[in-house]
């Protein structure tokens, strides 16, 4: 009898422990929700008052870092004539930057990339698109595949979100979301939209129309 009220016990204490974290997860999910939906407030608050004195591409790095979570975030503006892209922009945590650029041998800014069909395809659909893949495929075959994989090792790099930065369906540059170290986007949409903030406020930006207000498509 003993024994059985002490099993008693210890089934309800286990159940109660179960219920507490139960609702600690909840209250966690909560929390993150409200936290990502604060980040992206800022962040289109921010993008939305950028004009021409701004680094537009850095601005556009930097705040799609912060509701991007832990990751790299390249930013790269497109010359129609040329049909290629050049690197502008990189964000990400300092030291952890540092480290792949050491690692790559050279300065990322300003590599010149080519596009081909299948960027092309994936950059002109409006959406954010995960793509399997590391740094070899990012780059489009700019980085050497020893090195490539040396940087996918080391950061976990396992596949990558990229989008186009658009205005009336034309290509104004793109973006790529580089998740680190085994983790993912947590609210795709979240960071879908963003981009589609950053494409408002790049396109105003090179108007010239500081104190206009292009709304993205959603």
């Amino acid at each position: 009898m003993v024994y059985l009220s002490a099993a008693l016990v210890l089934l309800v204490l286990a159940t109660s422990a179960a219920v507490f974290f139960l609702v600690l997860r909840k209250r966690s999910v909560v929390a993150s929700d409200a936290s990502i939906a604060e980040m992206f407030s800022s962040a289109a608050e921010r993008l939305m008052s950028l004009d021409r004195s701004a680094n537009i591409y850095g601005a556009i790095a930097e705040e799609l870092h912060k509701v991007s979570g832990d990751s790299f975030v390249l930013v790269n503006s497109f010359d129609n004539m040329y049909d290629q892209f050049s690197s502008r922009a990189i964000s990400g945590v300092g030291p952890l930057v540092q480290k792949a650029l050491q690692m790559l041998g050279r300065d990322y800014l300003n590599t010149v990339f080519k596009l081909d069909g299948e960027a092309r395809q994936i950059l002109t659909s409006g959406r954010l698109k995960k793509v399997e893949g590391g740094i070899h495929r990012i780059s489009l075959g700019k980085v050497p595949m020893e090195i490539a994989e040396d940087i996918d090792q080391f950061f976990k790099v396992r596949h990558f979100y990229a989008m186009g930065l658009t205005r009336e369906g034309k290509l104004l540059g793109n973006v790529i979301i580089i998740p680190i170290f085994g983790n993912d986007l947590k609210d795709l949409r979240t960071v879908e939209a963003a981009v589609k903030l950053a494409s408002a406020a790049l396109s105003r930006v090179e108007k010239g129309d500081s104190k206009g207000h292009e709304e993205p498509a959603c």
